[in-house]
This record gives structure tokens, sequence and C-alpha cells, in this order.
């Protein structure tokens, strides 16, 4: 599906350069709002037992949009207003950043099923992010050679390391590591409830493999396979 015309662009060009800027832009919310989160615990675990037992216990949600609506009490000194005030400004900075990037996930579905349509239905374990950066790593036909090609686009080949009658491979930390961690969403969304997958890591399990490394097996046989494959064929 990856290798039809309409994701067949150039770089930096039409929907696959929206959906780059979408990408970026919510990847930059994403890391801001968790920003946000971490130094909204810090502020709560150095605040009076009282603001500290109001919050502490609360769903990481629940307690940004709690924080949000807080208000310094009548007469408190300047201390305590300013905890109230930087309190409900990092709760209202969370819960703007996770509405943003819920909104630019919804137009990143939108442009992955128009890029693709029917993509993410049809693979099991593919979201429309992890969907959207298969698009963006995959580029534009022609990128890919071959299903080996594939496997070091991402870092999924193993590097042979075998000393004199030992063989084994190490992982391969070079890459695209975007696409790397795209296929590992995939990969262990597949080991838990994709039955045919389930299947496939019991019988690697009987041969003596781990589960480290039947993950990484199954990472070379992702959705982003077929590309390769149709890479290699006519057009």
């Amino acid at each position: 599906m990856l290798a039809r015309p309409v994701a067949a662009q150039m770089r930096a060009a039409g929907d696959r350069e929206a959906l780059r800027l979408l990408m970026c832009d919510r990847d930059n919310a994403v890391a801001s709002a968790k920003t946000a989160r971490t130094l909204l615990t810090s502020v709560i675990v150095t605040a009076p037992a009282t603001v500290r037992e109001q919050l502490r216990h609360l769903s990481r949600d629940r307690r940004a949009t709690v924080c949000a609506s807080l208000t310094s009490p009548p007469g408190a000194d300047r201390q305590t207003r300013v905890l109230y005030q930087t309190l409900a400004r990092l709760g209202q900075r969370i819960t703007t950043l996770a509405r943003t990037a819920a909104d630019l996930q919804k137009q990143i579905s939108a442009l992955v099923e128009d890029m693709t349509p029917g993509l993410v239905a049809a693979e099991a374990g593919l979201g429309a992010l992890t969907a959207a950066q298969l698009l963006l790593s995959y580029s534009h036909h022609g990128t890919i050679r071959s299903e080996a090609a594939f496997g070091m686009l991402p870092g999924t080949a193993p590097v042979p390391v075998s000393s004199g009658r030992t063989d084994r491979h190490r992982l391969n930390r070079l890459g695209d590591r975007q696409l790397n961690r795209a296929l590992q969403v995939i990969a262990v969304a597949r080991m838990r409830s994709h039955p045919p997958t389930q299947a496939y890591v019991q019988r690697r399990l009987t041969e003596g493999k781990t589960l480290r490394e039947i993950r990484r097996c199954i990472k070379r046989y992702s959705p982003a396979t077929s590309t390769a494959r149709s890479e290699t064929s006519p057009v």
C-alpha cells in the first residue's frame, strides 16, 4: 500500500511535507506537556502539606485540570499567592498542550487516510501515528532497494559479532530511530493482540528464542516490509 503513486512524492513536497509539519508540531506539543508535567510534580512535592494532599493522589490529567482552576485563598501571603499562580499556569499550559496534541493527531489521522486509504484499518498493530512515521521515512518511490535495505533503514538489521565458534549478533543502533520506534510500537501491539503474531511468538519460544529476539524478528516483518518488496518489482 505504501508504494501507491499518491505516496510517491519527493521530499518536502505536497501531502508528505504537510504530514511532516503536523508530526513535528505534535511531537513538540507532547514534549512540552511532558516538561510541564515534570515541573508541576516538582512544585507539588515542595508545596505545603495541605496542597500536596489535595493534588498528589489525582491522576495525571485530573491533576492538571484541577490545578488549572486553582485560585489563591483570600488574605494569603506572597509566597502562597505565587505558589497557586504557578500551579494554575502549569495546569493551564498542560491542558492546552494536550488539546493541541489531540487536535493535531486528528489532522494526522485524516491526512494518513487520504494518502494511503485503508492502510491503518488493514494492518494489525498500526495506528495513525506509526503509519505517518512509515510514510515520512519511506519518503518516495525508489528510496528502498530491497528488504535488506529496508532492514538497514531503521536499524532493525542486527550486526554480526561472531567470534570463533560463537555465532551471535548485537543490536544495531544506527538508522532512522523514529522509524525504529514506530516498528517497535507495531511489534509490541501485535504480540499483545494479534493471534497470528502470538502463534509465531510461541513457535519461536519453543525454538529457544528470547522475547527480545522474537520482537526484533517481528520488526523485520512489519507493514512497511511491503514497501521494500514493491520497490524491487516493476512499477
